[in-house]
């Protein structure tokens, strides 16, 4: 297992002190806090609700949805490069384009997404793992939310289309 997929998977503090065997670690109990913590963190964060909400908005639940100009397909609107990036991390269960309207794959994809901009694009650009950074790297891209720092607290300096995607998805009920 590469150090990246570890750091992915655990999380990079957690990678570290599982898989270092020159890391001092404190004690068993203070290692299960900290994950505890960041299991609490991703399942409040990215729950079934915000891949619903964010659904609703990308494809107002079409399966067949198709932007022509970024050529994002279905459900969650995946994009071609980040399709090609979980077969890149996922090489026993590579998809085609035309898999991304299929809704469970589809959905499968996406939810990885999230969860690839949370685990790992995030804590490389030392940004917390808001649902306003989340959903500001799914929408214009984790490298763009990296020139602009803290979705929330750099609100007014995202462009206009992902200030109203954030709101869009935040305020359903």
């Amino acid at each position: 297992m590469t150090n990246i997929l570890k750091q992915i998977i655990f999380g990079t503090a957690l990678a570290t002190a599982l898989f270092n065997p020159f890391t001092q670690v404190g004690n068993t109990e203070e290692l299960n806090k900290n994950f505890q913590s960041s299991m609490y963190i991703e399942e409040r964060v990215i729950t079934a609700d915000l891949i619903k909400r964010i659904i609703e908005v990308e494809s107002q639940g079409n399966p067949r949805a198709y932007n022509q100009r970024s050529r994002a397909r279905g459900l969650m609107q995946i994009i071609p490069i980040a399709l090609k990036e979980y077969n890149l991390h996922n090489p026993t269960e590579r998809h085609s384009l035309n898999d991304l309207f299929n809704p469970e794959i589809n959905k499968k994809v996406g939810k990885w997404g999230l969860y690839r901009i949370k685990n790992y694009y995030l804590s490389v650009y030392k940004l917390p793992p808001t649902v306003e950074n989340i959903l500001a790297a799914y929408n214009m891209g984790p490298p763009s939310l990296n020139k602009i720092g803290d979705a929330k607290k750099n609100f007014t300096r995202l462009p206009r289309q992902t200030r109203t995607y954030i709101t869009k998805i935040t305020q359903k009920k």
